[in-house]
């Protein structure tokens, strides 16, 4: 139920956000289409998505009372790459994380390190990650989506060690939850989610 529900929030966020590219700089603008010259707005309209604010390289704006939002910049930042295709006109959303096999990790998991604190460490802790803080952040997107529960990223904590393995952690507020906190801890080599756990 949860997953059929974030596919209709995603389906209701991809509406209105793919642009003909002809419908992106200019003022007036032609469409390619049905070759028609046509005016649009630039309101400075800014988007947030689960409440927090994305940067575009393309400016949203207003036709016929209707908001367009560029595809890009939006797709990427809800965890999808885009492509477009010449010979069939398609702008392709492919997403980076596979939603249909996120599993439902339980909250207040013990913590059951597989090696011991060492001192030598943190002389380990990896300089380049494969799994970047901002591609941690998506991921925790992606999974808060499809357990239905709206949160904002709030903080990180760097990496830490956790579970034999080196992680983000990264904390989310969320919005009318009996308990306010989720903590993330995603690996930095793979962007499994090690644990996830509430917190008031």
């Amino acid at each position: 139920m949860q997953k059929e529900k974030y596919k209709e929030r995603l389906k209701g966020a991809i509406i209105g956000v793919v642009l003909t590219l002809a419908l992106m700089t200019t003022l007036p603008v032609l469409a390619r289409v049905a070759q028609e010259t046509i005016t649009v707005n630039f309101n400075n309209i800014s988007i947030a998505i689960n409440g927090q604010q994305i940067h575009t390289n393309n400016e949203p704006f207003v036709f016929q009372g209707r908001t367009y939002l560029p595809v890009s910049d939006v797709a990427n930042a809800m965890g999808f790459d885009v492509t477009w295709e010449d010979s069939t006109n398609t702008v392709h959303l492919t997403s980076r994380t596979n939603l249909n096999v996120v599993p439902d990790y339980p909250p207040h998991q013990p913590i059951q390190p597989t090696t011991s604190p060492s001192s030598s460490r943190q002389s380990n802790r990896p300089s380049n990650p494969t799994i970047s803080l901002e591609r941690a952040i998506e991921i925790a997107y992606a999974d808060l989506a499809y357990r239905g529960i709206t949160a904002t990223y709030r903080s990180n904590s760097g990496m830490d060690w956790e579970r034999g393995q080196w992680v983000w952690e990264l904390l989310f507020r969320t919005q009318g939850e009996r308990m306010p906190f989720i903590e993330f801890y995603i690996s930095v080599d793979t962007g499994d989610i090690v644990k996830f756990e509430w917190d008031d």
